[in-house]
């Protein structure tokens, strides 16, 4: 069975280890650091709110206030897909 590639770039917070954006699907992706650990997407999540998110210092405040009260979201089976973390470069994919 082939994995689905979900490709992230590492970020600067205690909450969040790294983050992506999938234009194509408008989904979030956040690799949480928290007790409750894992990958998680959000859905139909707009360019302008991914651009929030991507920009900011504090990413687990801009989650926690703009993202999760808007978006639905579901945690991800590690086993499913293949992360690919990248420290510097875009974290947007189709």
């Amino acid at each position: 069975m082939k994995r689905r590639k979900i490709y992230l770039r590492k970020v600067d917070s205690r909450a969040v280890y790294a983050i992506g954006y999938r234009k194509s699907r408008s989904e979030l992706y956040i690799f949480s650091r928290s007790e409750r650990r894992g990958l998680y997407v959000y859905s139909d999540v707009r360019p302008s709110e991914w651009h929030m998110v991507e920009h900011t210092s504090t990413v687990g405040g801009i989650v926690n206030a703009h993202i999760k009260p808007r978006h639905s979201y579901r945690q991800l089976n590690l086993n499913e897909v293949e992360i690919v973390i990248r420290r510097e470069s875009p974290a947007t994919h189709d």
